[in-house]
């Protein structure tokens, strides 16, 4: 007897079922050009992800006393599940999140963004461990969604917790709400800003394709912001692919100098682990001269 799509009735059901359920999982995601591949699929929406959003919301975990009141979590929730639920996940653009990112974002004090690129866990460390930095994910803004999968379908429930695009195949939900979460956060951000960079990394410190670079930096606005320390770390026992003003940096410093903005680059070898709040703190106190190049002028070119 011949199979239909692969089925064969002489297969166990359980087979049967399971291939199945990879069709429709499959058949559920589209782009413009018609049904992705079963590569281009990753999991699906993080399961309970609306209990695990409030949840955040309501702990208010990152919240000082006087923001503790300013979130209406229920209205987030819909701000944050109508950007992109009962839509096609590929057809996202960062600006369908508007609406959330502006509700859930509330203005840092100066001096007190940091940046990173590579480095998740370390600004993650950092900002657990000083009030002085917060890294985006410690925010409501990013923190509501830090770690979550999710992405849309055309039919109901509107979530589709089977199957998500990867970030290979499409600019994902996901990858629109970074995007547009990043400009919101930089564009934001006044004083000195920080960035963490990993300079052992065969790609590049400052890579075209990162968030930093084209969210980030690009827009930051100089008539809020000072200047930019670029901390490049290496591990102790790692490759040392980049030091400031050299490879990728100095593209860098090409994009903060068109922003008028000055740069402060130092360069740190250090075990990754324990490279931390007190580290940064502490290179406040060590002559410039011996440990960064000089201030760039905005008017500089390199």
């Amino acid at each position: 007897m011949h199979s239909l799509y692969g089925l064969s009735p002489s297969a166990p059901a359980y087979i049967n079922k399971a291939f199945v359920l990879v069709i429709v999982a499959a058949s559920l995601v589209v782009n413009s050009s018609g049904v992705l591949l079963p590569s281009d699929l990753g999991d699906g929406t993080t399961p309970n992800l609306k209990a695990i959003f409030l949840g955040r919301c309501y702990d208010c975990e990152y919240c000082s006393e006087e923001q503790a009141g300013l979130y209406n979590c229920s209205g987030l929730w819909d701000a944050f599940s109508s950007s992109f639920s009962y839509q096609e996940p590929c057809n996202s653009v960062p600006e369908d999140f508007d609406d959330f990112v502006s509700m859930a974002f509330v203005p840092l004090a100066d001096n007190q963004t940091l940046f990173y690129s590579g480095m998740y866990s370390i600004a993650m460390a950092i900002g657990r461990q000083s009030s002085d930095f917060t890294n985006i994910e410690l925010t409501m803004l990013g923190g509501l969604v830090d770690g979550m999968t999710f992405c849309g379908m055309v039919d109901a429930p509107g979530i589709n917790y089977d199957a998500c695009p990867t970030f290979d195949s499409c600019e994902n939900d996901v990858d629109a709400l970074w995007k547009e979460s990043s400009q919101y956060f930089a564009g934001q951000a006044s004083g000195e800003v920080t960035v963490i960079l990993d300079g052992s990394r065969a790609d590049g410190a400052y890579r075209p394709k990162s968030f930093f670079r084209p969210q980030e930096v690009a827009n930051l606005d100089p008539a809020k912001v000072t200047s930019l320390t670029a901390y490049v770390v290496h591990s102790l026992n790692g490759d040392v692919t980049e030091k400031c003003v050299t490879g990728s940096l100095l593209q860098l410093q090409e994009d903060v100098a068109t922003r008028e903005l000055n740069l402060n680059a130092l360069t740190i070898q250090a075990s990754l682990a324990t490279f931390n709040a007190s580290r940064i703190q502490d290179t406040k106190h060590v002559d410039p001269k011996q440990i960064r190049p000089p201030r760039l002028s905005a008017r500089q070119r390199f």
